[in-house]
């Protein structure tokens, strides 16, 4: 089976807001020691950021199955309710598995503390909603210019059929007279002198 690629737009928030995400989950575990500490930035910051990688991969595959099964428009209330069942409780396994490996390995000295396991959730469901809302948007925009282009469509076809019509019901023996008197004016000028 092969992985749905990611829109641009995915790419490219994922790509800008990743960043800014480690940064804030690395203050929220080691508070003021980012500012002093250099292995925040050359140990932490990296691993965040491989571990966000592979919660947006998830991401990415949730939201292509679940637009794969509700795509139409009229359906968007569903897809919402679906994602929002899919990844909210993704998003928190994600966020649970940062602060269970940093727990657990000792990333730096970091224990467990709930205070900060909350404020992580925050930041993850901020996240989340922000940008699931910028593509959906996009999503929803995308489908409303391809409805648009569907019904011009049927319309030139409408009236391709309503022109064809039209010409059936005329009767083919009027051309063949109206091309028949048309020639015969033509002769007849023709023979009258000037």
């Amino acid at each position: 089976m092969k992985l749905p690629q990611p829109t641009k737009l995915q790419l490219y928030s994922f790509i800008a807001s990743m960043p800014l995400i480690a940064l804030l989950l690395n203050y929220i575990m080691y508070h003021q020691r980012i500012y002093s500490e250099l292995k925040v930035w050359t140990i932490s910051f990296p691993l965040l950021i491989l571990l966000g990688t592979g919660s947006w991969r998830m991401h990415v595959i949730i939201e292509e199955f679940t637009r794969r099964k509700f795509p139409e428009l009229r359906q968007t209330k569903t897809r919402l309710i679906i994602m929002a069942l899919c990844i909210i409780p993704f998003m928190s396994f994600s966020v649970s598995v940062i602060f269970f490996i940093y727990d657990w390995l000792h990333i730096l000295g970091y224990n467990f503390n709930m205070e900060d396991y909350k404020a992580g959730l925050l930041v993850g469901f901020c996240v989340n909603l922000l940008f699931e809302t910028l593509f959906e948007a996009d999503y929803l925009l995308e489908k409303y210019k391809e409805s648009l282009q569907e019904k011009e469509t049927f319309r030139q076809l409408s009236v391709a059929q309503e022109f064809d019509a039209l010409k059936n019901q005329v009767n083919p023996q009027l051309f063949q007279y109206t091309f028949i008197a048309d020639r015969g004016r033509q002769t007849k000028s023709r023979n009258i002198p000037e």
